[in-house]
């Protein structure tokens, strides 16, 4: 049994006042570290910051709760996608620059980046940040409880490309599966992992 950590709970400004049914899971990253991401919800514009993920968890593992998954913020910026979804950022600064001319890879803002790296090439970017063993174990533990507790369909979008009809899916997505804009989750992710796993021990 896991323990969801609510020390970063965000106020009720910053999300919806209504509840609603979900039928969506959405797996994001935050693009910054951990700290950078708490930072950002309780004190981006003023403390109204309204696009918080439902959960976030860290490199360690530790799953945060921001808010009731019965709630919805404006995290994609639609009105008909936003209250049927249950987001979990994982802390992960997504693609990676550098190693041409020095022994360094940077992150989108320009810091070093000192954790492991997975190469492939997509959407033009060579090489990514690793998510962590420990907190893929966190985000399918957590997965199989959303779906139980709100009856979502165990099902996978399977990978990180726009997918047809995906506002009417009923089960797990990636964030990339709404639009080519997003790139989360990145192939560092073992999607074939999450795919098995749902498949085999979520019952919905």
């Amino acid at each position: 049994m896991m323990v969801i950590n609510e020390d970063y709970w965000v106020g009720e400004k910053q999300r919806s006042k209504k509840t609603s049914t979900k039928h969506q899971i959405l797996l994001c990253h935050t693009s910054c570290t951990i700290n950078d991401y708490f930072t950002m919800i309780s004190t981006r514009y003023a403390g109204k910051y309204n696009k918080s993920f439902t959960y976030t968890i860290d490199l360690n593992g530790q799953i945060y709760q921001h808010f009731s998954p019965l709630h919805y913020s404006n995290l994609l910026n639609d009105p008909q996608i936003d209250p049927q979804i249950i987001s979990i950022g994982l802390e992960n600064v997504g693609q990676l620059m550098g190693k041409s001319d020095g022994d360094d890879f940077f992150d989108w803002k320009g810091a070093i980046y000192k954790g492991k790296v997975h190469g492939k090439l997509w959407r033009n970017h060579h090489s990514w940040a690793e998510y962590s063993a420990k907190q893929t174990e966190s985000m399918l533990w957590l997965i199989k409880v959303i779906i139980n507790a709100h009856h979502i369909e165990p099902n996978f979008s399977g990978n990180n490309l726009p997918l047809l009809g995906v506002k009417k899916f009923n089960g797990v997505l990636t964030r990339s599966n709404y639009h080519k804009f997003y790139y989360d989750l990145s192939p560092a992710m073992d999607f074939e992992k999450i795919n098995t796993y749902i498949k085999t021990e979520c019952d919905g």
